[in-house]
């Protein structure tokens, strides 16, 4: 089975009141479990204020990612289940919930990373298993037992 996300790239019940102060909380999950630097968060959040919101690609789901540079040390990803939803500025998909960070150190594991957690969340119940979930276990064998 190919991990997707490990236990130890999850958060929940996380209480930020800033879209930055999310995409931080995703990207330290990121630095700390050894993925990335602390710049590339700051990567992330440039993004950001220089393209608008359209990490949210879907309601209530805040997909934070960079450009591959040296900032990045392994393809991963991180996710971040907020306590209370925020808003990233996204007319179509705000308020967001569920935050995740996506780190690749190419094009390609960008793309193969993002089609796996993409097959998961296009379930039925992806985001009711994500927010409503009180065990960081759950939602990671959740997501990596995936069957798309």
């Amino acid at each position: 089975m190919l991990e997707i996300i490990p236990k130890n790239n999850i958060a929940i019940n996380v209480l930020v009141k800033t879209w930055q102060e999310a995409l931080t909380k995703a990207g330290e999950l990121l630095v700390i479990n050894g993925y990335t630097s602390e710049q590339y968060t700051l990567d992330m959040i440039q993004a950001v204020n220089e393209f608008g919101p359209y990490i949210v690609i879907a309601p209530g789901i805040a997909l934070g990612h960079a450009r591959p540079t040296k900032n990045v040390f392994k393809t991963g990803l991180s996710l971040i289940v907020l306590k209370e939803p925020i808003e990233f500025g996204s007319k179509e998909n705000d308020p967001v919930q569920v935050v995740l960070g996506l780190c690749a150190i190419n094009d390609l594991d960008h793309l193969q990373t993002l089609t796996q957690i993409c097959a998961f969340l296009d379930q039925d119940n992806a985001m009711q298993i994500l927010i409503n979930s009180q065990s960081v276990a759950y939602i990671a064998a959740a997501i990596n037992n995936f069957k798309s």
